[in-house]
């Protein structure tokens, strides 16, 4: 097992995990069967990745909380803040 030799900063280290359960969706949604496409860069677009059913694009956002248990409920705060999209049939 590797052994990380380098104290991480806090915030890089954030960033990290962040990266690490976008990371986590994309396989379970390649391994349901879903095109997987990930941006260059989400910096300020609210795109993490992008995923593709046939001719339907849908875009995702990930984001987490940490929770002492499973029934915790997280506010929506992204209502009206996205453009609205259309879909080609």
């Amino acid at each position: 097992m590797p052994v990380r030799n380098v104290e991480i900063k806090q915030t890089t280290l954030a960033a990290h995990k962040q990266l690490s359960f976008e990371s986590l969706l994309a396989a379970w949604l390649l391994g349901d069967g879903w095109e997987v496409l990930i941006p260059a860069i989400d910096h300020g677009k609210k795109t993490d990745l992008v995923v593709a059913d046939d001719n339907r694009y849908y875009r995702i956002q990930v984001k987490s909380i940490q929770s002492a248990n499973e029934s915790t409920t997280v506010e929506n705060k992204w209502q009206g803040d996205l453009p609205p999209t259309s879909h080609t049939s």
